[in-house]
């Protein structure tokens, strides 16, 4: 319960960081490439800065979902299931713990409105082949609304589309 308000508390600080860097404007995603698109140096004006900013925040919440998926550990007698289990049920149970609280910070992220976040997240997880985490999230417009996003100019417009299916199956959506 203890480490459940610490994730808890370590999304709610960085994504109202990110929502006063912002001045609360949340609702839409920054023009993509906020950069000169070339790789050059742009002068860091204010509004770049706050972008930048803003990314770091979710970075955070990024890099503490890493440690939770990829979590492993050398040695798995640090964490005891019950008495006689063996090394391996050990590790499982301690996936199976982690995987909880990976679905639970994801629905608790499903309260904030901030789409860049939303964007940069389920592109995260796409990205680490984990798209059944936000494919399983129930009720969530974010996740339905970043599958049916129109990337303009993307090399496979449809890559997503195995994944809308998905997300609509577990919904029990799919007509």
């Amino acid at each position: 319960k203890d480490e459940l308000s610490f994730y808890d508390g370590v999304i709610s600080l960085a994504l109202s960081c990110a929502y006063h860097l912002a001045h609360g404007e949340t609702q839409k995603l920054p023009p993509a490439g906020y950069g000169d698109g070339n790789g050059n140096a742009v002068q860091l004006d204010e509004r770049n800065l706050r972008l930048r900013l803003r990314e770091k925040c979710y970075n955070c919440i990024l890099k503490m979902l890493k440690g939770l998926i990829f979590y492993e550990t050398e040695n798995a007698n640090d964490f005891s299931v019950q008495d006689g289990a063996t090394p391996q049920q050990q590790m499982n149970a301690l996936r199976s713990r982690h995987h909880g609280i990976v679905e639970h910070i994801l629905e608790r992220c499903q309260a904030f409105q901030d789409e860049m976040f939303h964007d940069m997240l389920y592109t995260w997880l796409y990205d680490s082949k984990q798209k059944h985490y936000y494919e399983k999230i129930k009720n969530s417009e974010f996740v339905e609304k970043w599958l049916l996003r129109d990337r303009e100019g993307s090399e496979n417009p449809n890559k997503y589309y195995p994944s809308l299916v998905n997300f609509y199956v577990n919904q029990n959506r799919l007509m």
